[in-house]
């Protein structure tokens, strides 16, 4: 994890996901930090960022003030650049803190996510119409990626919409027999 504010990382630096390991922690509003992500079907450690905390992660960001979440893609072999594996049409879910003394406080909105932490570094694959979301199960909290509408929800609309363009056409034939 790197600062998301300060000299932050340029496009000649490299990053690397790995775990990082701290008791206590508290997730304040107007803090923050980079999430390194490298390879979006990796593992947490490897391929993206996690914090390991010994102890509990209090969250005491809220939707005024919350806790921001760069986002740093980089390549295989670390430098900045689109991380692999990654499709803008499929959702992800990485786990990048888990706290062995529960997680408290948590809401969704207390998180904001920095695609551009700076002008070199940020995450460079598209994300389509897509969004990022924070979520918590148990003691892990997770970075979730979906698209937005899903293809299935397409699907779903044009077959809506065309059984009722079909059962409109039906009737309008009906009633123009009959008249």
């Amino acid at each position: 994890m790197v600062p998301v504010t300060g000299t932050g990382v340029s496009s000649s630096e490299s990053a690397t996901p790995a775990i990082l390991t701290a008791g206590s922690t508290t997730f304040a509003g107007g803090g923050g930090f980079g999430l390194v992500i490298e390879n979006a079907n990796g593992t947490a450690g490897s391929g993206w960022g996690l914090l390991d905390v010994t102890g509990a992660l209090t969250i005491t960001a809220t939707s005024s003030t919350p806790f921001t979440i760069g986002l740093i893609s980089t390549t295989g072999t670390g430098a900045l650049g689109p991380i692999s594996n990654f499709n803008p049409l499929s959702s992800y879910s990485w786990e990048i803190v888990n706290a062995t003394g529960g997680i408290s406080g948590f809401t969704p909105n207390a998180f904001n996510f920095n695609l551009s932490i700076t002008n070199s570094a940020g995450f460079e694959n598209s994300t389509g119409v897509g969004y990022f979301f924070a979520s918590q199960s148990g003691n892990d909290l997770f970075v979730n990626f979906t698209p937005v509408p899903e293809p299935s929800t397409w699907a779903l609309l044009i077959g809506g919409a065309a059984a009722l363009a079909g059962i409109l056409f039906r009737r309008r034939g009906r009633s123009v027999a009959s008249v």
